[in-house]
This record gives structure tokens, C-alpha cells and sequence, in this order.
């Protein structure tokens, strides 16, 4: 389901924890989740206070507004809940 540019505006401006539950409703409707791979066909990972982190989205349209900043070159790939709950 694509999210349309009024849903990114509200949906950005919320707070984390309201974020964090239209993430989890969206993924148990979609069964579906995005994430960025590099050029090598790798999981793009940051880090934060030396814990590494695996970003992942919802939509496809929350994934693209993350290349940016050195991760212009990933692409975004679809993952089936059932397929990233099992690894």
C-alpha cells in the first residue's frame, strides 16, 4: 500500500512512541517491511553510541526518505514478515 505525501507529513511530526504504533499496525496489516541494502548487496547499518543498528521501515516511501547522507547509493528491498521474523 503506497503512503501518500499528507500521511509522511502527519506521520513524521508525531511522537516517537505514536511513530513506533502506526509502525507496528502498519507492519501487522502489510505483513511487509523495508530496509536498505549498499551497492554490495548488504544490510546498510549505522552505528549509535557503539551499538550497531539495523534501520527498517513500513513503506517504501519512509525507506526512500533515508537515502541521503551516504546511503544515496542503497536500494531499498522488500522483506516478508514471516521471512524476517525467521531470520
Amino acid at each position: 500500500m503506497k503512503v501518500n505525501k499528507i500521511e509522511i507529513v502527519k506521520v513524521t511530526s508525531l511522537k516517537p512512541i505514536e511513530r513506533y504504533q502506526y509502525f507496528l499496525k502498519r507492519v501487522a496489516d502489510s505483513e511487509i517491511i523495508f530496509i536498505l541494502l549498499n551497492p554490495n548487496d548488504e544490510y546498510v547499518l549505522s552505528e549509535l553510541d557503539g551499538n550497531i543498528l539495523l534501520a527498517f521501515w513500513s513503506a517504501k516511501e519512509y525507506a526512500e526518505l533515508c537515502q541521503v547522507d551516504g546511503w544515496e547509493n542503497s536500494c531499498i528491498k522488500e522483506i516478508s514478515l514471516e521471512i524476517f521474523t525467521d531470520k
